[in-house]
């Protein structure tokens, strides 16, 4: 649970309090809501109950990846994972998967698998609780996959093209930095050369024999665990389990499953990486260290370690994130890191993480280095380490509060981690009070201070350096890096000086105004308030957690209301109003202030609005609207961030130039909107020119109007409680008068357009977008049917590109409709390989035709809707059903009414009509294909 809970937490500190005494080398308790249990042919279970949550979650976790594969085998632990949903014994072909289908799970998202070095993961999720006959089916299912594969060889042999395709799709910049890294750093261990997806020349000739032989190996109940979290009777539950996985034999003779060591070793080890398509440069520095050992992990001693070590290197990257903001900084981020090294289970690290600006991997390495060397020979400030006590207690006490409001999935890794060696059992809110106990009371600051004296030497150390491929632009060599170490740890900088300067964040009382009108509607629980400046509240109080409150603002305006005009000022807007000081604080200040509350506030400028996005707890909310009401009244000039601003969008437009992914993207919107200036990256020279004054002054025009505004409040509050705030904060915004009640739309491309390209590629590969346009009202029947459309093209065209022509890793399908726009979209998305994109081009528009004359079946009927029915129910439960459905008050759409409606008069015989009333004569395509470069 440990290993989970630092994920949540992020970063710890400690203050106040009476100590409670800790026996630190105590077993930590197991948590007494779980079954857990082994049974006698080795298989594992892990059984967690969640009253009230309505769905309930299972994982099969086999302890099989590809470290386990011989030369002969690179590839098949995950061709397995693929096989499982192609046929088991007892759910022939793709019985199962309908099966599930049928009960309105979608594939991908509900029930899917993933193949890591270590291990590979299947999932079934959102069963029915109330419905015992689909958790016994998944069950059953799960079970299959477990043991029961049929692995046919046509099944095999359909399934190496698709293998391909993903290996085709994935083979991009990232995936090749990965392999390089491996390759490098985890030299001489099973980790650089047992990449999941494997040779393809493997791939394409293995004789089916031998993956029915892998599969038979290592595929044994003593290297398997099953999950189930969720709302169950859990002793029943356990009984299906016992009865179920408990009779999968046991193989007689099976080879050892061994951990994959990562030895230590003198020095520096480095890797270079650079590529034409790379869109970053980054930095990292590892300091090798040895794990917690499995058996300390299971005792309270663990839990002090991982404390000083997170607090600690907390502080440090507050440190980097502070000279982040400064201009002459050569990163534009920066973070520190102890955890696993790289994908290692075994091996541990101390890592300094960066994103550098273009060129200055250098001066990176140096910066890191630095604060390093600062923090090692001086320590860290009392002031620092009283902030970050505040940051730690803030985040324990917010997890404390949301404990009975965790996921499922939350608690699936959670106990994932403990199957493989990673965490303890003594559950979430155990975790969570014994990690502050020892954080306030246990860790002294001479603990912290001698942390990174002890972890980090200039031995035993990786670094890793990558960057795009241009001319000019020169990397260090290892005899560089060497020099530096041995330079910076030889030197000594000055000690750390702090300059916080703690101002209030609103430094007068506002003129509070008031709300003029208020309703309730009863059925739903939404408070409407209209306040004295014209602005319009929507609040809706909910219990899903217990101390969120989510805040959503828009106003109708954006780009286009400026016809062209101010487009360097409007499209640096975003990223220069998030990096100007609010009120007296300037940005950095403002970070540092924030640090210990639980909230955050944005701003965006859209092409047809201006939005504000802020989520806060409880006790944060009025420090949420104090922020609101700066960036309405006093956004100031913070010249050090813009310089930073202007660097960072500098480095970053000009690293992504080349990077296959942003040229397909920037080519799909030109071809949907030609001309439409607000959507193209800033060029240097338009970088350089940003004027500030500009920026501001467009800025307050998006925002001298407060009536123009709407804003929605979702979460758990009171509204009598609140509306003081609002009045304090909202209602006093003074408002122009001034009205913009339309949203201008973009203008678009119509008719039928292709716009088809080629492109330099490391991996060549064609990707193709093609999209439809139309004219359709916004009803809530009609979106709920053009989701519905989306889960059938969605399921028809994979069916056909992936599954039948087996020339695709995947279709990604998207169909919307615009609702302050009569625009319907259905746009669908793959990579295929350069010689079948014309023929799986003409597949897709003769699908299109073809849907649109004869509609769908009622089998395929049932599906969808069974899916829309499933997304709807746990829909109404969570605070993001409920955000949007506030969205869509304000334009005067009763959603959650008018959708469990349609849901209750929709049939085949009306979902048909609609789908034969689409008129497709808007069709844009973009086509990229990827060429081999020249070497």
């Amino acid at each position: 649970m440990k290993k989970y809970i630092e994920c949540i937490i992020v970063a710890l500190l400690c203050s106040w309090g009476a100590a409670a005494q800790i026996v630190f080398n105590e077993n930590l308790p197991v948590d007494p809501h779980l079954h857990y249990g082994i049974l006698p042919n080795g298989f594992t279970y892990y059984i967690y109950p969640l009253p009230g949550t309505g769905a309930v979650n299972l994982k099969l976790v086999t302890k099989i990846g590809s470290v386990v594969e011989n030369q002969d085998e690179l590839g098949l632990a995950h061709f397995l994972e693929h096989m499982t949903f192609e046929g088991t014994k007892n759910y022939p072909h793709d019985s199962g998967s309908k099966i599930l289908q049928a009960y309105g799970l979608v594939s991908g998202s509900d029930f899917n698998a993933a193949t890591s070095f270590d291990d590979t993961q299947f999932d079934i999720k959102n069963i029915d609780a109330n419905d015992s006959t689909m958790l016994l089916n998944a069950l059953h299912i799960i079970k299959d996959w477990a043991c029961n594969l049929t692995l046919e060889d046509k099944a095999i042999d359909k399934e190496r093209s698709i293998v391909e395709e993903e290996w085709r799709t994935s083979h991009d910049y990232g995936q090749r930095l990965a392999d390089s890294l491996c390759r490098s750093l985890l030299h001489g261990t099973q980790y650089a050369s047992r990449f999941p997806i494997g040779s393809m020349k493997i791939i394409r000739n293995f004789k089916p024999s031998l993956l029915r032989e892998f599969y038979r190996k290592w595929y044994r109940p003593n290297l398997q665990a099953i999950i189930v979290v969720g709302d169950i009777d859990a002793a029943r539950v356990e009984n299906e389990v016992k009865m179920l996985f408990g009779s999968i034999p046991s193989p007689a003779s099976a080879p050892m499953r061994k951990q994959v060591a990562v030895p230590d070793h003198k020095g520096i080890d480095y890797n270079l990486f650079v590529d034409d398509e790379a869109p970053s440069s980054d930095i990292g520095i590892f300091f090798l260290h040895d794990k917690i050992s499995p058996e300390m992990m299971l005792k309270k001693e663990c839990y002090r370690r991982e404390a000083i070590g997170l607090l600690s290197t907390t502080l440090l990257s507050l440190r980097l994130l502070e000279q982040s903001s400064k201009a002459e900084c050569a990163y534009s981020s920066a973070t520190c890191t102890d955890g696993a090294f790289l994908i290692a289970k075994h091996k541990a690290a101390l890592a300094l993480i960066a994103m550098g600006k273009e060129g200055m991997t250098a001066q990176v390495m140096d910066q890191l280095l630095t604060e390093v060397r600062r923090a090692q020979l001086y320590g860290f400030t009392a002031d620092e380490i009283n902030r970050a006590k505040r940051y730690f207690i803030t985040n324990v006490d917010n997890q404390l509060k949301e404990v009975n409001t965790l996921k499922r999935t939350d608690y699936t890794a959670a106990l994932v981690d403990h199957f493989e060696g990673e965490s303890d059992l003594c559950g979430f809110e155990t975790s969570l009070r014994l990690m502050r106990e020892i954080v306030e009371n246990h860790v002294t600051a001479d603990d912290i201070n001698s942390y990174l004296r002890t972890h980090i030497k200039a031995d035993n150390v990786s670094v890793s350096i990558s960057g795009p491929k241009k001319d000019g632009i020169a990397y260090p060599t290892k005899q560089d890096v060497e020099r530096r170490f041995s330079a910076i740890f030889s030197s000594t900088p000055p000690p750390y000086e702090e300059k916080v300067r703690e101002n209030p964040i609103v430094d007068h009382t506002p003129a509070a105004g008031q709300v003029l009108e208020s309703s309730r509607d009863s059925l739903s629980g939404i408070t409407s308030l209209v306040l004295s400046n014209g602005m319009r509240v929507l609040l809706k109080p909910t219990n899903f957690k217990n101390d969120e409150i989510r805040l959503n603002g828009y106003s109708p305006g954006g780009y286009n209301v400026y016809k062209g005009t101010h487009n360097i000022a409007l499209r640096a807007m975003n990223a220069v109003i998030e990096g100007s000081a609010l009120g007296n604080n300037s940005i950095a200040m403002l970070e540092k202030q924030l640090l210990a509350k639980n909230v955050s506030l944005y701003f965006n400028i859209t092409p047809s609005k201006e939005t504000f996005v802020g989520k806060s707890g409880n006790a944060d909310f009025e420090t949420m609207l104090q922020l609101l009401y700066l960036y309405f009244t006093d956004v100031r000039k913070d010249p050090q961030s813009f310089n930073s601003v202007k660097s960072n969008l500098a480095s970053q437009n000009s690293q992504i130039a080349n990077n296959p992914s942003h040229i397909f993207q920037d080519s799909v919107t030109s071809t949907l909107y030609p001309g439409y200036i607000y959507y193209k990256d800033l060029l240097p020279a338009e970088i350089q020119s940003i004027d500030y004054d500009e920026v501001l002054q467009l800025y307050r025009e998006r925002v001298a109007n407060p009536g123009d505004y709407v804003f929605t409040l979702v979460g758990s509050f009171n509204v009598d409680s609140i509306v003081p705030l609002i009045n304090k904060y909202m209602a006093s915004i003074p408002d122009n008068g001034v009205r913009e009640v339309k949203m201008t739309p973009t203008p678009m491309r119509h008719g039928r357009f292709t716009n088809a390209f080629s492109t330099p590629m490391a991996t060549p590969k064609s990707t193709i977008d093609i999209e439809y346009f139309g004219p359709m009202k916004w009803t809530t029947q009609n979106e709920l049917m053009i989701d519905m459309l989306q889960g059938v093209i969605n399921d028809e065209l994979n069916q056909k590109i992936r599954e039948e022509e087996a020339s695709s890793y995947g279709v990604k399908v998207m169909c919307d409709i615009n609702e302050t726009m009569p625009v319907f979209v259905i746009a669908c998305s793959f990579d295929t390989n350069n010689e079948k994109k014309d023929e799986l081009l003409a597949i897709t528009r003769k699908y299109f035709k073809s849907l649109t004359s004869k509609g769908v079946s009622q089998e395929q009927y049932n599906k969808v809707y069974n899916q829309q029915v499933n997304q709807y129910y746990f829909g109404l439960q969570s605070n993001d059903f409920w955000v949007y459905t506030l969205y869509l008050r304000t334009l005067g759409i009763n959603y959650e009414r008018d959708l469990n409606a349609s849901l209750g008069t929709m049939s085949n015989l009306k979902f048909n009509l609609f789908i034969k009333s689409l008129r497709l004569n808007d069709e844009l395509t973009t086509v990229m294909e990827g060429l081999p470069k020249q070497q």
